[in-house]
């Protein structure tokens, strides 16, 4: 498992980046996001506030050229209305109309009275901007007061009928008004073509000013919220992704991975989290670790691949074969049986491409020499439809293995004893059954008194017995288990079974405790301890039979002893023509892995001893 750094040195390191810590990261999301937001909105504002300023400098020359316009305006009408006052008069004067110059001169001095309230009252209403020559209100009033005394004037000289005087006065007095007031308007339009030019001027200045203002204002403004974003973003997706990498060292079940926490904000107060959840994983995992290292069963994880990455304690003390073994070497080709290892390489590469969960069974050699059979689950851990990892167990199936060949052994053993019982049904009983009932027929045709027809009686009783003998045999041949399961009750009964005669001492003695036996094993002891009573009982004129069973932790022993006639030694040694009954027991006891041992002599009688292993004869 790969390992970036130690708790310890991950803290030193995050230690020494806090004090390095920038200023921007001090402050939490929210304030980072509102000074950035604050900022753009103040650019914004500053930006509005100097078009603004422009706006008010282009409208106040905007009014300062309308007062100086209005200036001129009132001038020029005062000229103009001194002209239309010196004319009619002129026409007056010249045609003598005393009572048209009087009609004409009460008007004009009306116009005059007005001219004079309107230039004041206008030159009060200039706007502050425009600064009107002092000069110009006085001489215009001037011109005004002149005018009207004159206008006094003419009338009285118009009543009295000095036209000439009249006259006089018009071309000497007030023609000179005139040309003050031309003065005056030529002054007035100097000054408002300066004015003009001045405000165009400052217009057009303030026109660039906006004009330079409004993109650079905005290119500022933009070129700061990208600069306060950038750094923003980058304060929260640089701890991001370092979480994001964190997470996949997690997911790759590297818990002692520590993420890099910098500055006091939310991130990092997540980071802090993150290290301290992956601490806590990595005790968590180092006690699951330990937990699986003690699960007595054989436990390993690979990779998608089928690579191993780990082993647990079981299999590396089972195998012999360290972890960096383990990761190496060919684990199939060096603890795998090479009977199994092409199938178990077969099944894995189907499994390991289906990504569903597999078994497959295979002998695994251990550290002792010996192949056992086990049973290797697969089981995936998927991501996005793929495995990620492959999780192995292996359970140790030996004992099962041994009794599913048992089983099949015992399967053909009994089509065997099946077979031989058919072909004995079909010869040997069905001979003894023809030849009883011709011995029957000859019988009854015996007389009652004649001396054969007590031993004819006797040979067909015989061959009856053998008959029913022969049945039980058959019925054997084609059971996978005979006789009770009390090995003792069933060699027992073997005395009432062949009706012996009465004055024979039989004893079965049991030693130890008794445990149940394999049933195939069981089958064959009972057959050998059958066969060696039957024998004891019908050929060695036996007193006393004893059968003797001792239970022992190593093995389980059988003797069987009478004090009859013994065996003749070369009957022992290579048995009796056309019978098959010694023969027969040992081959029975070399089936089951038995030692069988047969001693007899005419002084001491027939033993019969049979040791069976207890690995063997019991169950369990």
């Amino acid at each position: 498992m790969t390992v970036t750094a130690s708790p310890a040195k991950s803290s030193r390191r995050l230690r020494s980046e806090g004090v390095h810590t920038p200023l921007l990261r001090r402050f939490n999301i929210h304030r980072r996001l509102t000074v950035c937001f604050m900022l753009v909105i103040t650019l914004m504002l500053v930006g509005d506030g100097v078009l603004l300023w422009q706006s008010h400098l282009i409208r106040t020359q905007m009014e300062r050229l309308n007062g100086v316009s209005e200036e001129l305006s009132e001038v020029l009408r005062v000229h103009a209305d001194l002209l239309s006052f010196y004319e009619r008069l002129g026409v007056s004067a010249r045609a003598e109309d005393s009572a048209g110059l009087l009609r004409e001169s009460e008007k004009l001095r009306a116009i005059l009275l007005e001219d004079i309230e309107r230039t004041r009252s206008a030159f009060r209403n200039l706007p502050a901007e425009v600064k009107a020559d002092p000069t110009v209100l006085p001489t215009l009033e001037s011109i005004d007061g002149t005018l009207l005394s004159h206008l006094v004037a003419i009338r009285m000289l118009t009543e009295s009928g000095e036209w000439e005087a009249v006259r006089t006065r018009l071309d000497r007095q007030i023609r000179p008004l005139e040309s003050l007031s031309s003065q005056l308007v030529n002054s007035i339009a100097q000054e408002v073509s300066a004015q003009r030019a001045l405000a165009s001027f400052n217009i057009e200045r303030a026109q660039h000013r906006v004009l330079l203002t409004v993109p650079l204002t905005g290119c500022l403004t933009l070129l700061i919220a990208a600069l306060s974003g950038w750094a923003i973003t980058r304060s929260i997706t640089e701890p991001l992704g370092r979480l994001v990498e964190g997470s996949s060292a997690l997911a790759r079940g590297e818990f002692q991975h520590q993420v890099l926490v910098v500055g006091q904000d939310e991130l990092a107060q997540l980071g802090k989290v993150f290290n301290i959840t992956a601490e806590r994983l990595q005790s968590l995992y180092e006690e699951l670790q330990q937990l699986v290292d003690f699960v007595p069963q054989v436990i390993s994880v690979l990779g998608p691949d089928g690579k191993w990455i780990y082993a647990n304690r079981v299999a590396r003390e089972y195998t012999g074969l360290t972890l960096d073994e383990y990761r190496s070497v060919d684990v199939i080709a060096k603890a795998i049986h090479p009977d199994d290892a092409a199938k178990m390489g077969a099944v894995r590469e189907r499994g390991l491409s289906a990504n569903f969960p597999f078994e497959v069974e295979a002998r695994l050699l251990g550290k002792d020499g010996v192949y056992r059979w086990f049973l290797f689950r697969y089981n995936p851990l998927l991501e996005h439809g793929h495995a990620r990892r492959w999780y192995v167990s292996g359970t140790e199936i030996e004992s099962r293995k041994q009794e599913e060949d048992r089983v099949r052994k015992e399967n053909v053993r009994l089509e065997e004893r099946t077979r031989i019982a058919q072909e004995l049904h079909d010869t040997l009983l069905q001979s003894f059954l023809g030849a009883s009932m011709q011995l029957g027929v000859a019988l009854d045709g015996v007389s009652a008194d004649s001396p054969v027809k007590p031993r004819l009686d006797r040979i067909l009783q015989l061959m009856k017995a053998g008959i029913e003998e022969g049945r039980k045999t058959l019925q054997g041949l084609r059971s996978p288990e005979s006789g009770p399961s009390d090995l003792a009750l069933a060699l027992s009964g073997v005395q009432q079974e062949l009706a012996v005669q009465p004055g024979i001492d039989f004893r079965i003695t049991v030693a130890g405790k008794q445990r149940p036996l394999q049933p195939p094993v069981q089958h064959e002891i009972y057959r050998i301890g059958r066969e060696a009573l039957v024998n004891a009982f019908r050929h060695s004129r036996a007193k006393s039979i004893e059968v003797e069973l001792e239970y022992a932790d190593s093995d389980l022993r059988m003797r069987v002893r009478d004090n009859g006639c013994g065996i003749d030694p070369q009957v022992l040694h290579k048995g009796r023509a056309g019978h098959w009954g010694l023969a027969g027991m040992r081959e029975r006891a070399t089936r089951i892995g038995g030692l069988l041992k047969i001693s007899g002599s005419p002084s001491d009688g027939t033993e019969v001893t049979l040791s069976v292993p207890g690995g063997v004869a019991f169950l369990g």
